[in-house]
């Protein structure tokens, strides 16, 4: 549940037997809640009202306990099924490095939402520990449009061993593009890394979609780093024709990554993707580029789900961030 839906709970308990009351928490968290099993909702909704409680009395578990009007001896039980633990407070996270920069744009909201859901999951005002790296997108893309793989591999290790340097437990690249060497980067890292592909196609394998669509930069789109990983898991990948490649991929680079969205690129973007489910019978879209969510959403199409690879890197990220703490059970 989002924030604002347990604070219209604590400001009037009684609205939580209002069906408007129950229409706004699911339509605020439709996305998340079309990914669990009832009983599992049911429990993270429960374990979240504690936490707020708990909260709003500064750890009180009596006051907790009338509020819920619960037994002190049920509150306690349900604390401990839930794994809450009130006596060590200090939040147990890892610290995450990210190569970003590439675009800026993206950095800002990859920056932005883990920060978000770190705190909406925790139920906390604390903040995660994120060391970037922003890098010379320049640079790295010389490398990738002039397939010069070794140097791009060479480059992308130094700045990721700058980050480890810096102390960080594992790390993230805040860009599709740069994956097409990720196999060869991890071998020459010390650390873990969360791969936004990988993250993206467990979640289509999750959703039971055998046919999507892929939009990003050309080097995205044609190199077969996706298909690779998808093809794991029997998906199949569809691209746009060269010509709408080509289109895609302009307006990416000189329009999106300067965040600098238009009108007419966004109709013509629609267009394509719609052409492509209209030929290929696409399910689901793959948004294969971490700028392309400023210009396109879910609410641009009704027959096809958008997979925001920005959004779903990040769940990863955080996943990865708490999941030794000890407080709360996370999400998996």
């Amino acid at each position: 549940m989002k924030e604002s839906s347990i604070g219209s709970f604590l400001k009037n308990r009684d609205e939580i037997f209002a069906v408007s009351f129950w229409d706004t928490v699911i339509e605020e968290n439709w996305a998340l809640i079309q990914e669990f099993p009832l009983k599992e909702l049911i429990d993270q909704l429960e374990r979240t009202l504690i936490l707020s409680v708990l909260s709003k009395f500064e750890g009180n578990q009596r006051k907790t306990a009338k509020f819920l009007r619960l037994k002190p001896t049920t509150l306690h039980e349900k604390m401990k099924r839930h794994n809450i633990c009130q006596k060590n407070k200090e939040i147990q996270m890892k610290k995450v490095g990210l190569v970003g920069g590439i675009g800026p744009e993206s950095s800002i909201e990859y920056y932005r939402l883990i920060i978000k859901r770190f705190q909406e999951r925790l139920n906390t005002k604390n903040y995660p520990e994120i060391i970037i790296n922003s890098i010379d997108m320049t640079e790295m893309l010389a490398y990738v449009f002039r397939n010069q793989l070794d140097s791009l591999v060479d480059f992308l290790a130094h700045k990721i061993k700058i980050l480890e340097k810096a102390g960080v437990e594992y790390g993230a690249i805040a860009s599709n593009t740069p994956h097409l060497v990720f196999d060869r980067l991890m071998e020459k890292v010390n650390i873990p890394l969360i791969s936004i592909v990988e993250e993206t196609c467990k979640i289509i394998a999750y959703k039971k979609m055998k046919k999507v669509g892929l939009i990003g930069t050309k080097s995205t789109m044609i190199n077969g780093f996706y298909n690779r990983i998808a093809s794991a898991n029997a998906i199949e990948i569809v691209i746009p024709n060269p010509g709408e490649q080509d289109f895609i991929h302009t307006k990416y680079m000189t329009e999106l990554v300067v965040n600098r969205i238009s009108p007419e690129t966004k109709l013509q973007m629609i267009q394509i993707v719609r052409e492509l489910k209209r030929k290929e019978s696409i399910e689901g879209l793959i948004l294969g580029g971490t700028e392309l969510p400023l210009v396109l959403s879910q609410s641009d199409f009704e027959d096809i789900e958008v997979l925001d690879t920005t959004k779903i890197h990040v769940e990863s990220i955080v996943t990865k961030m708490i999941e030794n703490d000890p407080a709360i059970k996370p999400i998996q």
